[in-house]
């Protein structure tokens, strides 16, 4: 392997055990839900945001005729996540309900 592939892989992991870290301290302040597996969430995000800005052609394609533009599946995307993590006791938080909101 490269040196620059190492220094690319090493600089991943390095991002990814901040991720990580920002989680478990999050469970622990309880903003996250205790139920979440920290790692499992780091990886799922880290793929989220690999993924979208990836998405073939096709895809946004067959969301564009059923409606669905990217701005829509970003903020699904991003209500789904939420939804993921957060410890909500208070109610029912939606992210597109808020930013919805915040743009009138």
């Amino acid at each position: 392997m490269s040196p620059d592939a190492k220094e690319i892989i090493e600089f991943s992991c390095e991002n990814y055990r901040i991720i990580l870290s920002i989680i478990k301290n999050g469970i622990e302040d309880g903003t996250f839900r205790s139920d979440a597996n920290p790692l499992l969430i780091a990886v799922l995000f880290g793929l989220i945001s690999i993924g979208i800005p990836h998405m073939s052609p096709s895809i946004k394609k067959f969301m564009e005729t059923h409606g669905i533009t990217m701005q829509q599946f970003n903020l699904e995307v991003a209500d789904l996540a939420y939804r993921v993590v957060m410890h909500t006791e208070d109610g029912d938080e939606n992210i597109r309900a808020k930013k919805l909101d915040s743009t009138h």
